[in-house]
């Protein structure tokens, strides 16, 4: 079974918080659920080259996110179970959108605006 999770949060902790929030009551509900996808309208940053106080590398929202998956599959295993986590940014849903609707009519029908 494939989870869809759609978010409309624009900051990476806020995406993370409530992401998890769903998934561990998706999880409680559906036994058999096998792939989770998370949708959200904002591109993750990568690494920037920013330090923290300490020196370190600070984490990117790219790290952040990775962090939150490899956590939530190790529970699902810890678990019994095997979960994939899919992220699907912005970019990735206007790729979708644009990839299949070549003619511009759901986006015409949707936004009234090309």
């Amino acid at each position: 079974m494939t989870g869809w999770q759609a978010k409309f949060v624009f900051d990476i902790d806020g995406l993370i918080a409530q992401a998890n929030e769903s998934l561990q009551t998706t999880l409680t509900i559906h036994k058999d659920l096998k792939e989770y996808i998370v949708c959200f309208p904002f591109d993750p940053t990568g690494k920037t080259g920013r330090t923290t106080k300490r020196g370190r590398p600070a984490n990117s929202e790219t790290d952040k996110l990775g962090d939150w998956i490899a956590k939530a599959i190790k529970k699902g295993k810890d678990t019994g179970r095997n979960l994939t986590i899919d992220l699907w940014p912005a970019s990735r849903l206007q790729h979708l959108l644009l990839e299949h609707d070549v003619s511009g009519g759901i986006r015409q029908y949707f936004f009234a605006d090309t």
